[in-house]
């Protein structure tokens, strides 16, 4: 077996009608680069909206060395974590325009700019911050940004005393007036980053394929066989750990969807989407770690609900919004 390999980076497994892309490998860096200590995968950039306020007295740094009670479950990376406080966002007020508080604070997050107030196609606010980036760094992924969320929303009319439900809805910006809407489907974005379990390459799979659920990995096991066997030991492991990751997130989207065609009586559940917000907000981030560990992208934004969501947390005891 073969420990002198040199694959592109964008390298993917194939099989009958599908393609999933790799984990960075010592094998895509060149040798003169691996020899030296300096060979890391790239930065990435991701935002994470939380809107409404948060608990702030779990969320401050605490006066003694340590993590708030919030950050507790990222212990592990604590040396990493810079925790910045006493920042405003002054565009976020008023400013002569009254109302709208909610409205203001999703589209300002990242843009830094102040809305204009409108409730028709002339909404105005700015670029956002992961758009700067992706116009530096996206074109260098298949995607330029991702752009994932648990709520839906309308792009139009009034959402918040006069400000355009665009503005609510979305964090990123291309422009000005052309917001980015969000991928709000564990099974849509999966899809769209490693194509469609149930992908068809001929008639004959039709038939074979109405008896069991095939996953994306089935359907590459021979490529993915074939170049474990020519990888070196570290590699293998990373590919591993990735398939077996990958096998997870199809589980988990199986697993939800399960719940929500058999929901309890007299509930309405999202289409495509799990029952439970905490359970949509762990897919939809197995799925983005995926994405960056692939280097699809490497610049995204999760917006964890709309602003001036009235979404209810049942399993943390909070059934009004």
């Amino acid at each position: 077996m073969s420990r002198n390999l040199q694959i592109s980076r964008r390298t993917m497994l194939r099989g009958a009608g599908a393609a999933i892309g790799l984990p960075f490998l010592e094998a895509m860096f060149p040798r003169t680069l691996l020899a030296a200590p300096a060979a890391k995968a790239p930065l990435r950039a991701a935002f994470f909206y939380i809107p409404v306020g948060m608990n702030m007295e779990a969320w401050r740094q605490p006066k003694t060395p340590g993590l708030p009670e919030t950050l507790m479950p990222l212990k592990a990376l604590a040396g990493s974590i810079v925790h910045i406080t006493g920042l405003q966002q002054k565009n976020a007020e008023g400013l002569g325009d009254g109302a709208g508080d909610h409205a203001r604070d999703g589209s300002v997050y990242l843009t830094g700019m102040h809305p204009k107030k409108t409730d028709g196609k002339d909404i105005n606010v700015g670029i956002s911050a992961d758009q700067v980036i992706a116009q530096a760094v996206g074109g260098d992924t298949r995607f330029p940004s991702l752009e994932i969320g648990t709520d839906g929303g309308a792009q139009s009319g009034n959402c918040d005393s006069g400000y355009s439900c665009a503005y609510s809805s979305n964090i990123s910006w291309r422009t000005a007036n052309q917001p980015n809407t969000k991928e709000t489907s564990p099974r849509n974005l999966f899809i769209r980053l490693f194509g469609d379990p149930k992908a068809r390459a001929s008639e004959a799979e039709v038939a074979r394929e109405a008896s069991y659920t095939r996953s994306i990995l089935d359907m590459v096991n021979e490529d993915s066989k074939r170049l474990r066997a020519r990888l070196g030991t570290s590699d293998q492991g990373k590919l591993d750990e990735y398939l077996e990751g990958v096998r997870a997130i199809e589980k988990q989207i199986q697993g939800a969807e399960k719940m929500a065609a058999n929901p309890p009586p007299n509930i309405e559940l999202p289409n495509g989407a799990p029952a439970d917000h905490g359970e949509h907000v762990k897919i939809l981030g197995s799925i983005l770690a995926a994405a960056f560990q692939t280097d699809s992208t490497r610049v995204a934004t999760f917006m964890m609900a709309n602003s001036g969501s009235n979404k209810t947390f049942p399993s943390l005891g909070i059934s009004e919004g």
